[in-house]
């Protein structure tokens, strides 16, 4: 049978006395999350898509898990107008040129983001939240 989450589980105990604690998979689940909950988690989660992953936190986390999400965001959006101010200075005549130029005018941890951004792609803007300054 499958339990609710709410309800953690139940006892069966044999003739002999020996006694099984049988956990429901949603509470097995829920526990991991409390127990294993950080900002990298939370990180992890929204960089995988996982949006369930907040809606079945316990409440008592979710302000803690919002704050945080709320922080990653404003970090990655602190590092998109830096690297399109950066974009935007940097010459494109050749690669050569930008190269000097980003390595010259760009923090190495936005080097990468640059060089994804003059080939027509999207970087993973995640790699670049700092975890230490978060919660």
């Amino acid at each position: 049978p499958v339990l609710p989450p709410t309800m953690e589980g139940f006892v069966v105990r044999y003739a002999n006395g020996f006694r099984v604690k049988v956990k429901g998979e949603q509470y097995a689940e829920l526990f991991r999350a409390v127990s294993s909950f950080s900002a990298q988690v939370v990180l992890e989660a929204m960089r995988s898509g996982h949006g369930d992953f907040f809606v079945t936190l316990p409440e008592e986390l979710r302000p803690l898990a919002d704050a945080i999400r709320a922080q990653i965001v404003a970090q990655i959006a602190t590092v998109q107008e830096r690297a399109k101010v950066l974009f935007a200075a940097a010459p494109r005549t050749t690669r050569k040129d930008f190269a000097l130029w980003v390595k010259e005018n760009a923090r190495p941890e936005l080097q990468s983001v640059l060089f994804t951004l003059l080939d027509g792609r999207e970087p993973d803007w995640y790699r670049l939240v700092d975890v230490s300054q978060l919660g």
